[in-house]
């Protein structure tokens, strides 16, 4: 099993902006640990972001947000890349529709990703929905990511351990299985 770290939109306007709030930054330290241990490990970490151009359709529901080359579309300070860390653009909630992120993960021969980061409703639900029809194994740290609602946050992690198979668990059990 080769696993790598898939963080999704722990971006400024995610988390402390337009669409942050208090359950965007109650995922900031169990990311940050799991970062550490990755990196720790030397297994790939892989930072899966927004990038709109003023276009974008998704803005039409969403508002301006992450647009490219703006503050708003940076990696919050707590969990900035490092130079030998991978940085995907998005334009769409997936991590895999229009990107590289397949193409790398089978270049790095990853079977295992563990996807954290916001919002588990949205882009974090259809990276891993993707990831499951490309046949990887999913492992979704629960206190890792997080929804707009209580309510939405309970509701996808059941969806995802009874339709993807998804391991769903802990950042400590993570961090004690790397």
């Amino acid at each position: 099993m080769k696993q790598a770290l898939i963080i999704v939109d722990m971006l400024n306007d995610f988390v402390t902006g337009k669409l942050g709030g208090k359950r965007a930054l109650a995922v900031v330290k169990p990311i940050k640990e799991l970062l550490q241990r990755f990196r720790q490990k030397h297994l790939p970490v892989i930072y899966v972001n927004d990038a709109h151009t003023k276009t974008d359709s998704e803005l039409k529901l969403w508002g301006q947000h992450a647009i490219k080359n703006t503050a708003g579309a940076k990696i919050i300070p707590p969990l900035v890349s490092l130079s030998n860390e991978y940085i995907i653009s998005k334009k769409h909630y997936s991590g895999f529709f229009n990107t590289n992120l397949h193409d790398l993960l089978q270049k790095l021969k990853i079977d295992t990703i563990v996807v954290v980061g916001v919002y588990i409703n949205l882009c974090v639900f259809h990276t891993v929905a993707d990831a499951y029809q490309w046949g990887y194994k999913v492992v979704v740290p629960q206190d890792a990511t997080n929804s707009f609602k209580a309510s939405d946050y309970r509701v996808f992690l059941q969806y995802f351990a009874q339709n993807y198979a998804v391991e769903v668990t802990t950042t400590a059990k993570v961090i004690k299985g790397i």
